[in-house]
């Protein structure tokens, strides 16, 4: 815009530009109502919304209603011999003597690994790798609960150790000392440690804050259709196991997941996806000719992604800013639609107020008439550039 737009508007005058409508959700993105000028600055604009007729087109908007729904933050113990603290052992481990972990590695399973897996440049990065295994396991149990961690734990060591037929293009078969690593910790002769891969029998072993958000689920009718905005990807699919799985969800609904398409085709996954890129798009489509009635997904379904109107639309994770706060809402826009934030009891005046409250001030912005007149009179003040030449037809000066 500056090194285009505005210099040619101040060379040859307002009406060698183009006039362009822009429609936006919110002009304002974080939390700062100044942005509103910096944006009209940069797109040498202004910021307006409907006035004359605001009643009748709210009659035919579908506000959806916005509740809250509270949780307790109290973590339920860790059982000893869980998958958990095996991973806690593990860690601290690799934090204090990573030498002797290679020796071990090297001693067990030197004929059949690499040699350039035993390097001591390799040690940093499968050390970072487990260390981050770590904080996405704490923060699913944090989360999602005990029974969670131990089933993300589960899941993505048979992806490391090889011991699953499912996800084969990843690259966690090719790291061959983390794998063997896993295996010695995780399934040493006479193991106790197991978990299943549905709820049955388990199902009070998640956070309250899981709990609540199946017990509300559970609740609804079978019209549902809805997204459930999740934070982090990794939470995205252990969440699809616990909602696929309770026995108070399972047999009501089909759910589905969306964290995002990469258009790089060289790109790995993660040791925190558990989920099959490839079938994202298959995803979509299931959702949206109601084969699935429930979507979880990460914030990348707010916007620029064709999907269903639904009548529910749960945050999970509280939006980031206003401009997530409106787009989340706008998917709920069938009638006696609901949208909720889950938030924690503690809190007491939370970012979702800080939301509605600067929604409303930038409202008043868009609609003060005073703005638009002097917008309306900045331009009239300007002077015209006129090509026209007056001429004589019979003297043609």
């Amino acid at each position: 815009m500056e090194l285009f737009y505005h210099k040619q508007k101040r060379d040859q005058g307002p009406d060698s530009v183009p006039h362009i409508l822009g429609l936006s959700a919110s002009p304002v993105r974080g939390s700062n109502i100044q942005e509103i000028h910096q944006v009209e600055q940069n797109l040498d604009s202004i910021c307006v919304t409907p006035r004359i007729y605001r009643q009748e087109l709210r009659a035919h908007v579908n506000r959806p209603e916005f509740t809250t729904l509270g949780f307790s933050e109290d973590l339920q113990p860790v059982r000893p011999g869980s998958a958990l603290c095996t991973l806690r052992i593990l860690q601290r481990t690799v934090a204090n003597d990573t030498e002797d972990l290679l020796s071990q590695i090297a001693f067990q399973h030197g004929p059949v690994i690499s040699p350039k897996s035993l390097e001591r440049s390799e040690k940093e990065r499968w050390t970072r790798t487990v260390m981050q295994y770590g904080r996405k396991a704490e923060h699913i149990y944090k989360e999602l609960g005990p029974w969670a961690s131990d089933y993300f734990i589960l899941k993505t060591n048979q992806l490391y150790t090889g011991n699953t037929d499912t996800f084969t293009n990843t690259a966690f078969r090719h790291d061959e000392v983390l794998g063997k690593l896993l295996a010695n910790y995780f399934d040493p002769p006479g193991s106790e440690y197991m978990i299943t891969s549905t709820l049955v029998g388990h199902p009070d072993s998640l956070s309250e804050k899981a709990t609540k958000l199946v017990d509300l689920i559970g609740k609804r009718g079978l019209d549902t259709t809805g997204v459930i905005f999740v934070k982090e990807r990794v939470v995205v699919s252990v969440l699809f196991q616990i909602l696929s799985t309770h026995p108070q969800t399972a047999e009501r609904f089909k759910f589905a997941t969306f964290v995002g398409l990469s258009n790089n085709v060289k790109r790995k996954a993660g040791i925190n996806e558990l989920l099959d890129l490839e079938s994202q798009n298959k995803s979509l489509e299931a959702f949206r000719v109601k084969q699935k009635h429930i979507i979880i997904a990460t914030d990348v379904l707010e916007e620029g992604i064709d999907v269903t109107a639904c009548n529910l639309v749960i945050c999970f994770d509280p939006p980031q800013n206003l401009k997530s706060f409106i787009q989340r809402r706008g998917r709920a826009r069938k009638e006696r639609s609901q949208f909720i934030i889950m938030q924690p009891c503690t809190s007491n005046k939370t970012k979702t107020d800080r939301w509605i409250q600067l929604e409303e001030e930038v409202s008043r912005l868009c609609q003060d008439e005073k703005r638009a007149r002097e917008k309306a009179l900045s331009v009239e003040d300007q002077d015209e550039i006129l090509d026209l030449v007056l001429r004589d037809r019979l003297t043609g000066y």
